[in-house]
């Protein structure tokens, strides 16, 4: 399998993803995943993937602790190290606006 990842940014904002999975020589799938920030830097406020809205939760610092769907059920938690590392990450996290700002562009 064969998964090409590809962003849009909007500034410091990644506000669109792509994701093109081959499975052996097979026909390409493609992914779209659209993010919407708020005015600060790395706020973001909610992700549409596969028809589906998620929005995001985040503490007094800013880190990102919850994704809610549209009926406000959380569907993803996360909870930081002192260091901002996430101990256990989903298998397959909604959430990966963070870790993209850090390693690409």
């Amino acid at each position: 399998m064969t998964k090409v990842f590809t962003y849009v940014y909007d500034n410091e904002d990644v506000v669109l993803e792509t994701i093109d999975t081959t499975v052996n020589n097979g026909a390409p799938t493609t992914e779209t995943i659209r993010y919407v920030h708020g005015p600060g830097v790395d706020e973001p406020l909610s992700l549409e993937r596969n028809g589906q809205t998620y929005y995001y939760h985040a503490d007094g610092l800013g880190s990102v602790t919850e994704l809610t769907d549209s009926q406000q059920t959380v569907v993803e938690s996360y909870r930081y190290t002192a260091y901002g590392l996430t101990p256990v990450m989903p298998s397959t996290p909604l959430y990966r606006c963070c870790h993209l700002s850090m390693s690409s562009k």
